[in-house]
């Protein structure tokens, strides 16, 4: 029997990675990567999602656990197109709540033009990234854009900003199906926008008139920003439209009261998706979801109650193999960390007791070798 360590002995995730030692470089080939073939926007494509109230986003790094599974999900469903611009490959456009956005693929970058609804009309000439392809954990990129518009007919408006867009983080994402998602990446879009009025009949003047990079950091550095957005975007491995985003709105000078409105688009609801062989080729024979009693070439494993508070491991391995298991809560709180060990090869067993812990729910995590598995447990008296 395996005892738990005292709570007051409880590790934080990042102390726990900090102390791993020689831990692979994460690759484009062994992780999640955005790239154009699996995750460019395709002409026809109808996706769906669900607003979910979801306002913590988690840390950034690597091997972050994200639980969203009892998150409460809106049974309200959303619509989203996809189109070409005039049977264009490289122009695009989306339908989202009442509004037109519009984008440009040039080489491998997925550029914003502009948007268009019932009150306003902004057109970018200076154009912020939407997607960099290929993008992996840790790359990042960041600039400024500039737009021109109108808005309600009776304002000229210039747009304009900073920007910085990064895959800040990678790890698995627990839907609120209760499936685990392995491989996720996270995209990040940190915005500092402002903006200047004119008069309406002045947008043809300052829609022509040049303003280049170092008036907006005049502007941006004499004024503070109206508006500062973080939009999230989680991507995981076979999908090629985010699983989970969250938008993050803050206002300067009142930063303690953020807006934040998040979706959810479950894999049920995305029946009118065309077959997308890209992406079935990335997970056929390889199911990014976890689940219990994973068969593979290297490794089988149960994991089941045997009590109130007990968890029975049972494990196959068909050779020798360094094995270790870690079991967290849902917010990615380390409570126990075993001593890696070789184990021989045949059929293993072990007792988890969790009785000096509050109910709710854990993640066990197993490592044998350089995989792992994750296994959700409800500890419920």
């Amino acid at each position: 029997m395996i005892r738990l360590l005292p709570e007051r002995h409880i590790l934080t995730l990042q102390t726990l990675l900090t102390m791993t030692i020689c831990m692979p470089v994460l690759t484009c080939e062994a992780q999640t990567c955005i790239e154009k073939p699996s995750n460019l926007f395709r002409d026809g494509d109808v996706i769906m999602k669900q607003h979910i109230l979801c306002k913590d986003i988690g840390q950034a790094g690597t091997d972050v656990i994200w639980n969203i599974m009892e998150t409460p999900v809106a049974d309200k469903v959303y619509r989203q197109k996809y189109m070409s611009v005039s049977g264009s490959d490289t122009h695009m456009a989306s339908i989202e709540n009442a509004t037109i956005y519009s984008y440009e693929l040039r080489n491998d970058t997925l550029f914003t033009c502009g948007f268009e609804n019932n009150t306003t009309k902004i057109s970018y000439r200076l154009q912020e990234p939407h997607l960099i392809f290929p993008m992996k954990y840790g790359d990042s990129h960041s600039g400024f854009f500039h737009g021109t518009g109108i808005y309600c007919d009776r304002i000229a408006l210039r747009s304009f900003g900073r920007y910085e867009i990064s895959a800040d983080a990678y790890g698995k994402l627990v839907l609120p199906e209760g499936d685990t998602l392995k491989d996720v990446i996270r995209l990040h879009t940190e915005r500092f926008l402002s903006s200047v009025r004119y008069p309406a009949d002045s947008l043809p003047a300052i829609s022509s008139a040049p303003f280049p990079e170092d008036s907006i950091r005049k502007h941006l550095g004499e004024e503070p920003y109206i508006m500062k957005s973080d939009i999230y975007r989680w991507y995981a491995k076979g999908c090629r439209y985010p699983v989970l985003e969250s938008f993050i709105t803050t206002l300067p000078g009142n930063e303690d009261k953020q807006r934040t409105a998040s979706f959810y688009y479950p894999a049920s609801l995305q029946q009118q998706l065309a077959y997308d062989a890209e992406n079935d080729n990335t997970t056929s024979g390889n199911s990014n979801k976890d689940k219990t009693a994973v068969p593979s070439d290297r490794f089988m494993y149960s994991a089941c109650r045997t009590g109130k508070t007990s968890v029975r491991l049972e494990y196959t391995l068909p050779g020798q193999s360094q094995v270790c298991y870690s079991i967290y809560t849902t917010d990615g709180k380390a409570v126990y960390r075993s001593v890696p060990y070789r184990q021989n090869s045949g059929k293993h067993q072990e007792e988890i007791d969790l009785s000096d812990y509050t109910d709710g729910i854990y993640i066990l995590e197993i490592h044998i070798g350089d995989e792992r598995y994750t296994e959700k447990i409800i500890l419920r008296r």
